[in-house]
């Protein structure tokens, strides 16, 4: 599971968005350190993490508009 969450996270935001991780990060809403622990393989991501990622590459625009309003609404900090 962990190997197949990283795999998707990095062609996700590699391949198909060609961005970097702190780009990914700061766009979709997760911390660039889950980010990176994701794909490095430290840890495994939650339901709502890997739900994102699937999301992502489904629409990653629509994604991207629903993190933008989510940070309007409710503020950009990420606890």
């Amino acid at each position: 599971m962990k190997r197949q969450a990283m795999h998707r996270l990095c062609s996700t935001r590699a391949h198909m968005l060609n961005m970097t991780l702190r780009d990914f990060a700061d766009q979709y809403g997760i911390s660039y350190g889950q980010a990176m622990d994701i794909e490095q393989m430290r840890s495994l991501p939650s339901l709502a993490t890997r739900t994102l990622i699937e999301a992502v590459r489904l629409d990653p625009e629509l994604i991207k508009r629903a993190a933008s309003m989510t940070r309007t609404i409710y503020g950009s900090a990420i606890k």
